[in-house]
């Protein structure tokens, strides 16, 4: 009986991804890291599909968070294609390996680069992009 239950529980899911799939829909593939000091943390994906908006990257700035769990800290999103936005969303970062001072992340056309002062992340599309430390966050 079991062995019939986990044959058709995986016969199900193949269908299901074969079929989202051959639908066209977007696939999300998540890439993570977080800076030395660990107060900003930053999770990418790329969709892929046809209604597919390219790369994004949101970091999360902790020190602008509360202690409330109601209020999160601010995430700043920078996409392929448009301006960055912030905002205070319901749900927050994961946390991922070190991207050590000096280091460099890239994604696509999305760079990052990790200093003592801060985070600083563009698009090569657009130019579009953010400073993000403890004590500022900008974007241009």
């Amino acid at each position: 009986m079991r062995t019939l239950l986990v044959v058709a529980i995986v016969t199900v899911t193949a269908l299901l991804v074969g079929s989202s799939q051959a639908a066209g829909l977007s696939t999300a593939h998540w890439h993570r890291f977080q800076t030395p000091s660990g107060n900003i943390i930053c999770n990418s994906w790329d969709a892929e599909g046809s209604n597919s908006s390219g790369e994004s990257i949101e970091c999360w700035v902790l020190s602008t968070g509360s202690s409330s769990p109601q209020q999160f800290a601010i995430a700043w999103v920078l996409t392929s294609h448009h301006q960055v936005v912030h905002s205070r969303p319901q749900d927050g970062p994961t946390p991922g390996p070190v991207l050590n001072y000096g280091h460099r992340w890239s994604r696509r056309d999305l760079r990052c680069k990790s200093k003592t002062t801060g985070l600083k992340c563009h698009s090569a599309t657009t130019g579009h992009g953010f400073f993000l430390s403890m004590q500022t966050q900008q974007t241009f």
